[in-house]
């Protein structure tokens, strides 16, 4: 039920001429992410993992209007870093569409780094709207979708090494 009020609510803005701003956070451990592929009878049908160390977070935000935003960082998501990647996201949005308060409404997960108090505040003092995903709704989240694309190749074809420096 609460899904399907929130795909009501969603579907409602969208008709009223809102973008919705999808953000959310994933984790980038390995650089291939295809586990099978096709092979010559009798070949091995799976692929060697290419490891990432340390692991990198990807925080990203995609539009309704098809804008892609992208941050990595080698820390965990939480509140600091949300608040950090929303001010300079938001920043961004500003100096392409200067009135992107009126129109634009954020969508975001309800991960405890999306409910906390810190991140509740930020978002009240920038005056952009924001919406609360139904839970376990992956597959009405557009983030998703991108993150899966993104997944679903060789990110590091050239087998660059990756590492702290």
């Amino acid at each position: 039920m609460v899904r399907q009020k929130y795909a009501k609510k969603m579907l409602g803005l969208v008709d009223e001429g809102y973008i919705i701003l999808n953000v959310d956070q994933s984790w980038l451990n390995m650089m291939d992410f295809r586990h099978r592929k096709w092979v010559v009878k009798g070949q091995r049908n799976s692929l060697a993992f290419k490891q990432v160390k340390p692991r990198l977070s990807v925080l990203a935000a995609i539009d309704t209007q098809g804008s892609v935003y992208m941050a990595l960082t080698m820390s965990i998501t939480d509140s600091d870093v949300l608040c950090l990647f929303l001010k300079e996201l938001f920043a961004k949005i500003e100096l392409e569409r200067p009135d992107y308060r009126q129109n634009t409404v954020l969508l975001v997960d309800g991960a405890p780094y999306h409910r906390s108090d810190e991140t509740h505040n930020f978002l009240c003092n920038t005056g952009v709207k924001t919406v609360m995903g139904g839970p376990y709704g992956y597959q009405a989240a557009p983030i998703e979708g991108f993150f899966a694309l993104l997944k679903n190749s060789n990110m590091n074809p050239e087998f660059v090494s990756t590492h702290k420096k």
